[in-house]
């Protein structure tokens, strides 16, 4: 069972609202992290409930900004519907 039917089978057969399942873009661009707060195991540890977790950069230029690789496009979808404010 690939990941988007494993995902419809939890949401009763049907993928969630604003959900396409064709993404093909794994990485997500996280903005407005507090720097004193947050660090790498902390954006693993949130970002590990949507999917398999690739690689974690924190921007040292941007020190508010991180790069979260996702082992595919659909979970980097589900973690950008699910925890965007």
């Amino acid at each position: 069972m690939g990941n988007a039917a494993a995902i419809a089978a939890a949401f009763g057969g049907g993928l969630p609202p604003g959900i396409s399942g064709t993404n093909e873009r794994c990485t997500v661009l996280v903005s407005n992290l507090n720097s004193d707060k947050i660090d790498e195991d902390k954006l693993f540890n949130l970002f590990s409930i949507y999917g398999n977790i690739i690689r974690i950069k924190l921007l040292r230029n941007k020190p508010d900004h991180a790069l979260v690789q996702m082992g595919d496009g659909f979970q980097a979808e589900l973690a950008v519907h699910f925890l965007k404010v």
